[in-house]
């Protein structure tokens, strides 16, 4: 008797298994990931924030701005070298540091605009001059600063 209850098991225990392992034959696995989304190119779709020309203003990396009166979209896309002298070092040169701008205006199509604050801190574009006022945070010994903390100031005004 007891023989035959094990041998029940057994064979229940195999046709439940050879149930799952058939569906799970049949069945994928995963489900394949749909390609990653590539950004559109041209300008953002939300509206973005206005500054006024003439008066500094500050934005973080990867942030961008409307230039009132100037029909001017600016983003502030990324810090390309920093080598100022860290606030805790005593240094014989002040460095600097060169960051990149994305400018488009109605007239003229999205370019890059890099400025060294420090050295060659204006650029013109279309008409306009754009002033890199200072870059924060002041870098410290030893503390690489991460690409997402630096904040720019800078000035729009009519090139002239």
């Amino acid at each position: 008797m007891k023989n035959k209850f094990l041998t029940i098991v057994a064979a229940f225990s195999a046709v439940t298994l050879l149930a799952a392992c058939g569906q799970a034959l049949s069945t994928p696995t995963a489900t394949p990931l749909p390609p990653p989304a590539t950004p559109a190119a041209g300008p953002p779709t939300k509206v973005p924030p206005q500054v006024a020309m003439g008066r500094p203003f500050t934005l973080k990396l990867g942030d961008y701005v409307e230039v009132a009166g100037a029909q001017m979209l600016l983003t502030f896309s990324r810090v390309t070298q920093d080598s100022r002298c860290p606030i805790d070092v005593v240094c014989i040169r002040a460095g600097d540091a060169t960051i990149d701008l994305r400018v488009s205006t109605a007239r003229v199509e999205s370019q890059t605009v890099s400025l060294t604050i420090g050295g060659n801190a204006s650029a013109t574009f279309d008409g306009y001059r754009i002033t890199a006022q200072e870059l924060a945070p002041a870098p410290r010994a030893g503390t690489p600063t991460p690409q997402g903390a630096y904040v720019v100031t800078l000035l729009v005004e009519v090139a002239g």
